[in-house]
């Protein structure tokens, strides 16, 4: 492998464990590719980690400390650590057979994310460096997944595809269903993997789904940014006696509108509702909910815009308040990484002064178990909400 230096005084990210080392920290010795694995030297010209480079911001993503193993190896150990794990923790079960296998840094494979649904696992590469070892990944998603998985689809980040001619996407070997069918909770759901946003499914939500539908009986539930309707799935299941199903993308309700179906929840307790939620929520007829909810797609990706997500959190939040009955609860959730907990705590605490209303907070909620976090890496912790009483 190739080798880079890190310049005096830039070894910072390195002696804290962090997995990204910034374009102004390294020094290039020979003419590296993109993606290109390689080895990482501190200042001293000390053999430090290996990792993948990238002519970008975020310069090298760490993978191994180890600077010896060869790529397969890195890839049947990092993939069958993570399969081990899952097993550990529950995934697949009976009721639940879609998880995360690689949540990225979180299982030391910082630009890589592997989401199983039933017996297809779908692979979607943010970075060059991981489609350039897709073959190896997929060996030994092969030969640790005999017996589970039984396809294998890629799914790469769109910015890859536009940016690079060679990348690949869809079945490898042999095809397979193309809408894939999976069960959460008992629910049971399907994905089309080519229309559907991220892999197929936000797999993350699962704990607080299912939080959620347990609070619901002989309840109503506004859900805000439905998508295709898990939170309004759990309440149906959980007793909710009406559920209000909001989402601007007419696709998105129609797909929920067929696992309603699905599941036989297709009666007169749900409603589906095709509006832009904030233009919903600030209209003059308030109708009260016993269990409002807001899951709104990230608001801000990058820092410069990391204000005016925070104020756009702010007033949709203060607008659903207004559509809790008193004493009910609100759980709003923010996917935005640049958004921290205590930002978006904070953003919540200023809602609820706009909304003139009286707020607990009963439940803090994370992203789910598989979602692993690697503990020098706090931005892979994105998923916050919080469980409300409105007085």
């Amino acid at each position: 492998m190739k080798r880079v230096q890190l310049h005096k005084g830039r070894d910072i990210s390195i002696q804290r464990q962090h997995p990204w080392i910034f374009s102004r920290a390294v020094k290039i010795t020979e003419p590296i590719e993109e993606g290109e694995r390689v080895i990482v030297r501190d200042h001293r010209g000390i053999d430090r980690c290996q990792a993948h480079y990238h002519d970008a911001s975020i310069m090298l993503r760490v993978l191994t400390e180890d600077i010896e193993i060869d790529i397969q190896a890195y890839w049947d150990d990092t993939i069958g650590r993570a399969i081990h794990l899952r097993d550990s923790l529950g995934f697949p079960n009976e009721s639940t057979d879609a998880y995360r296998l690689i949540n990225g840094e979180g299982d030391h494979a910082s630009g890589l994310i592997i989401d199983v649904y039933g017996n297809t696992a779908v692979i979607q590469c943010h970075t060059y460096g991981m489609h350039r070892e897709l073959d190896q990944i997929v060996s030994s998603l092969k030969r640790y997944g005999e017996g589970v998985i039984s396809y294998i689809y890629t799914k790469p980040v769109r910015s890859l595809k536009e940016k690079y001619e060679n990348v690949r996407a869809g079945y490898l070997g042999k095809e397979g269903p193309e809408v894939v069918q999976f069960k959460e909770h008992g629910i049971r759901y399907e994905s089309n993997l080519e229309l559907a946003q991220k892999t197929g499914f936000f797999i993350d939500q699962r704990d607080n789904r299912q939080l959620i539908g347990s609070l619901s009986e002989g309840k109503s539930v506004m859900n805000n940014y439905c998508y295709t309707g898990g939170f309004s799935l759990c309440a149906l299941e959980g007793g909710a006696t009406k559920v209000s199903s909001i989402d601007i993308s007419a696709k998105a309700i129609e797909q929920l509108e067929a696992l309603l179906d699905l599941n036989k929840f297709n009666d007169d307790r749900h409603e589906s509702i095709v509006a832009d939620v904030k233009k919903y929520l600030a209209t003059d007829d308030t109708q009260m909910y016993d269990i409002v909810i807001t899951d709104p797609p990230a608001f801000a990706k990058s820092q410069k815009k990391r204000h005016s997500a925070v104020q756009a959190y702010k007033r949709m939040n203060a607008m659903a308040m207004k559509h809790v009955k008193p004493g009910g609860m609100l759980f709003a959730f923010s996917c935005s990484q640049v958004v921290g907990r205590q930002l978006f705590y904070d953003t919540l605490v200023a809602a609820a002064m706009e909304s003139g209303r009286s707020v607990q907070v009963i439940y803090q909620l994370d992203q789910g178990p598989d979602h692993t976090i690697n503990i020098f890496h706090t931005e892979g912790h994105y998923l916050k909400g919080l469980g409300m009483i409105i007085s």
